[in-house]
């Protein structure tokens, strides 16, 4: 199954055609800083023992300006056995960053 969650500014709603809109003037986005810490992120009803998640703890911080950060994310179902013998099934994941500043021109900066 294909998706995605996002953290965008702007007022957003549902378009007629069913596309997800984030609406801010382009002007604005140097008044948007996207510094931002994941503390944890998981998918499923438990964790794999022992193991922490890649993006848990991660900080990003813009220095000067706007910019995007961007998290492309690999979810990967897990089957593990307990030490009593119960099977459990989670999710691990893989992620791939890319992150843009917006240059000296221009505090508005696309995906």
């Amino acid at each position: 199954v294909a998706g995605n969650f996002h953290f965008a500014p702007g007022h957003s709603f549902q378009h007629s055609h069913g596309h997800h809109i984030h609406e801010f003037k382009p002007e604005q986005a140097a008044k948007f800083n996207i510094s931002h810490t994941i503390n944890s992120l998981s998918f499923g009803e438990f964790s794999v023992p022992g193991r922490k998640n890649v993006l848990d703890g991660t900080s990003r911080t813009i220095r000067k300006g706007s910019g995007v950060t961007q998290y492309f994310i690999k979810i990967i179902p897990t089957t593990f056995r307990a030490k009593n013998g119960t099977l459990i099934k989670t999710h691990q994941f893989a992620v791939t960053e890319h992150q843009k500043e917006s240059g000296k021109h221009s505090s508005f900066v696309l995906p």
